[in-house]
């Protein structure tokens, strides 16, 4: 799929993934004075940013809407909603669960759309805070 994707140096492949289905780069800031901290920053539509963050050697990939661009829901989190998942699979491993969630992006790119539209943002975010707090009072 998209091997090493997770390395700053490799983000053209980043970019020619995520150009294809309409993301636009909004910001693109390296550090290395930071242990090589980076955070990349797409935008969709007129809806959403993805954001694509690596802080001490651990990537992330979070969305967060235009009406609230301070706050950002992890992609994993987005996943679990999506597929019904009772827990987030968590993997170590930065390039397996990055690739993962690129192809879990690209498979649901439609879904995603329409749930972070202006339209359906604040009911998505209540769902899946609604997910959270279930899974957590699960494991009281």
């Amino acid at each position: 799929m998209m091997k090493d994707v997770f390395k700053y140096e490799n983000r053209e492949k980043l970019y020619d993934f995520l150009y294809s289905f309409g993301f636009i780069k909004v910001k693109d800031e390296f550090t290395p004075e930071t242990f090589g901290n980076f955070i990349i920053i797409l935008s969709k539509l007129d809806n959403y940013y993805l954001i694509y963050s690596n802080d001490r050697s651990r990537m992330t990939i979070s969305i967060s809407s235009k009406l609230e661009p301070n706050e950002s829901i992890p992609l994993s989190l987005v996943k679990q909603y999506i597929n019904s998942e009772n827990e987030v699979e968590i993997d170590d491993n930065d390039e397996i669960r990055i690739n993962k969630l690129n192809s879990f992006l690209k498979e649901n790119l439609s879904k995603i759309d329409f749930m972070f539209s202006k339209e359906n943002y604040f009911d998505t975010k209540r769902k899946i805070i609604e997910m959270r707090k279930k899974d957590f009072d699960d494991k009281l």
